[in-house]
């Protein structure tokens, strides 16, 4: 690989660190109204995805038809239910001048994505589970 060459993929990696974070962006701002709805609230969102408590999705009445609550309320039992989800993260890395200008500079993308799942039995029994998969593109 030639210098150019690794620059081309530092170029790619920062192309696409700058969409992600400019759809991350667009996100917040628009709230994404083609999957939200202004009109109804679920519960807060946490940092600790074993806080949240889906429990109010038992009574179909609180349920807003929201594409997500399928996946946030699977009935077992009458007194069990199931929660999944997943969470992605994406994060740019630029390291440059390493060792003091004697190193090359190097850019790279990291791809997490960590899948759970929350199993609520009973009033005493919870069951929560959560996995990570994390691959460096560029690296």
């Amino acid at each position: 690989m030639t210098g150019y060459d690794n620059h081309r993929g530092i170029q790619a990696v920062g192309i696409v660190s700058l969409a992600a974070a400019a759809l991350s962006l667009f996100a917040v701002v628009f709230r994404l109204p083609f999957f939200c709805r202004a009109d109804t609230e679920g519960p807060p969102l946490t940092n600790l995805r074993y806080d949240e408590d889906y429990s109010y999705l038992r009574n179909p009445e609180a349920r807003s038809g929201q594409w997500w609550e399928p996946l946030k309320f699977i009935p077992l039992t009458e007194r069990s239910y199931l929660t999944l989800g997943s969470e992605l993260r994406l994060r740019s890395e630029t390291i440059t001048n390493d060792n003091w200008g004697l190193g090359k500079d190097d850019g790279y993308l990291w791809f997490r994505l960590l899948p759970y799942v929350d199993l609520h039995a009973f009033e005493s029994f919870r069951l929560f589970g959560q996995l990570i998969m994390a691959e460096a593109v560029d690296r």
